[in-house]
């Protein structure tokens, strides 16, 4: 089978286009996708990351440390600070400035070059984290978020690549699940 990937960046639900399988971030419950199937492929989760030459500069290792930093934060995850601040019994900071970037690619290359503080989701960081290329300093610290749902057409083949391609992915974030706590980033 060939995938073929498109991205588009719009916030927007409406879906243009043909498409075999579209992935949004969403809920598959009754009536969220009235058009398409949906079914849910990955799940999301937040933590706090940051470069590790940043934290060589100014270690954090409980929340408060992190009232001395740059936050930074991306315009296509609203919320992420506020959440996270909240979770870490840090809301006296929810009010601070933060730079904004337009997308988290942006901000995950800021975060890499050691400019500031950021919220990443998890398991989406995985090889940064790996490579060591960003850490997570405060890892017990999880908000959860919107994951992302597979949609297709109400009128979608039932047999043939789609059914499987769809079954693949499912199966991709049911090994997530079964991974051990601390290497499972949808864990909380």
């Amino acid at each position: 089978m060939e995938v073929v990937v498109t991205t588009v960046s719009t916030v927007h639900e409406e879906l243009r286009g043909g498409f075999d399988v579209a992935i949004r971030r969403g809920v598959a419950s009754k009536g969220s996708w009235p058009r398409y199937n949906a079914i849910p492929v990955l799940e999301d989760v937040d933590t706090l990351i940051m470069s590790p030459k940043l934290f060589a500069k100014h270690p954090i290792h409980t929340p408060a440390d992190v009232e001395g930093h740059v936050l930074l934060a991306t315009e296509t995850r609203p919320g992420e600070w506020v959440d996270w601040l909240e979770a870490a019994g840090l809301s006296h900071l929810v009010g601070r400035p933060r730079r904004v970037f337009d997308h988290f690619f942006i901000t995950r290359q800021a975060i890499d070059d050691g400019f500031g503080l950021g919220i990443g989701p998890l398991p989406l960081l995985d090889v940064d984290l790996t490579s060591g290329r960003i850490m997570t300093p405060l890892p017990e610290i999880r908000v959860r978020r919107t994951g992302y749902v597979a949609l297709t057409a109400l009128d979608a083949e039932k047999t043939g690549a789609l059914p499987a391609f769809l079954a693949w992915l499912a199966a991709q974030q049911e090994q997530m699940r079964d991974l051990p706590n601390d290497l499972n980033p949808n864990r909380c």
